[in-house]
Order: C-alpha cells, then sequence, then structure tokens
C-alpha cells in the first residue's frame, strides 16, 4: 500500500480487519496503526485523533489516553489536549497523577491562558502530592501575580508544614511573615 501511495485503501483494510477482530490486544494494534496511518500518511489528524480515542474506550489504560494527548499536543489542538489530559488523570495510577496534573495546569496556563483554571489544576497537583515543588512554584507565581495574599499565606503554611530541611523554612518563614504584616 505504501509504495503505490494507497494509504487511504490500507485504512480502509484495516478497519475492516478491525471489524473482524475479536481479541482485544490485536484490536488495539490495529488502532495504534490506523492512528499512525491517519496520522502520518494521511495527514488526517482527526481520524487519528478518532481511532485514539476508540483505542482509549478499548483499554482503559494510561498509555492510550496518552497518545491521545499527545496527538492533540502535536496539532496545537488545546482544548482536546485538555480533555485527554483530565482523562489520563482519571487512568493513571495514583502515583503518577501529580505529574499529569502539572501538564493539565501548564497548558491551562501557557496555552489556554486560562489563570483561574491553572491555580486550580496547580492546587490539585499539590493535593495529589503535597511536597510537588513545581506544582508550589507555579501556585505561589501565580498568587502573587494575581495578588491573592490569603491563598498565598496558605500555601507557605502548607508547605511550611511539610518542609523537612531548615533551609527550605526559612525563606518561607520570612514570606509568610511579610504577608502578615
Amino acid at each position: 500500500f505504501a509504495r503505490r501511495d494507497l494509504h487511504a485503501r490500507h485504512a480502509a483494510a484495516l478497519e475492516n480487519k478491525l471489524d473482524a477482530t475479536i481479541a482485544l490486544p490485536e484490536r488495539a494494534s490495529l488502532l495504534r496503526a490506523l492512528a499512525r496511518l491517519h496520522e502520518e500518511q494521511l495527514g488526517d489528524a482527526r481520524g487519528a485523533a478518532r481511532s485514539l480515542g476508540r483505542l482509549v474506550e478499548l483499554c482503559r489504560d494510561a498509555d492510550s489516553a496518552g497518545l491521545l494527548a499527545a496527538l492533540h499536543r502535536r496539532h496545537r489542538q488545546w482544548p482536546q489536549a485538555l480533555e485527554a489530559l483530565q482523562q489520563l488523570v482519571k487512568l493513571s495510577p495514583p502515583a503518577g497523577r501529580a505529574a499529569v496534573q502539572l501538564q493539565i495546569a501548564a497548558l491551562c496556563e501557557q496555552e489556554l491562558k486560562d489563570v483561574e483554571a491553572a491555580v486550580a489544576g496547580y492546587a490539585q497537583a499539590l493535593a495529589f502530592e503535597p511536597t510537588s515543588s513545581p506544582a508550589f512554584v507555579a501556585l505561589h507565581r501565580l498568587y502573587q501575580q494575581l495578588a491573592r495574599p490569603a491563598e498565598l499565606l496558605r500555601a507557605i503554611e502548607q508547605r511550611l508544614s511539610l518542609a523537612l530541611e531548615v533551609e527550605e523554612e526559612v525563606p518561607l518563614l520570612y514570606e509568610a511573615a511579610g504577608l502578615w504584616e
């Protein structure tokens, strides 16, 4: 198919094979191949997204949701990427949820320009992993930018309760004292 530039026919053949296949691993493999074909050979990001969406429904795993999120990011489809990342959080193991939540918050802040959603996202990342330095730093920066001293103080106090090193505590204590003034 590839040598003769018959990619659309190849996609149709893969769809037919998918319809005839019952085994889950083989169906998943066909959906991945179909998504690759749509994106790389046919230049059809929508078709690739449909295939990966079917893969996520079929497998219900973080790897599949991650593929869908990556596809939307490559094509700069930010609302769809956000939706896929939110699905990825649900499908990820507890240890990986904070990292995905950080991606969601960053996407909201940088691409969607939704600062309130970014604040909520970073706060959720801290809820998943209270010691997350990237989430704390981003939340700290946004609270300062939005002039929200009460929320900033709460975040600092939470961080202080988790601080293990004196080197981390001292600057936070000074900052908290400044906010109390």
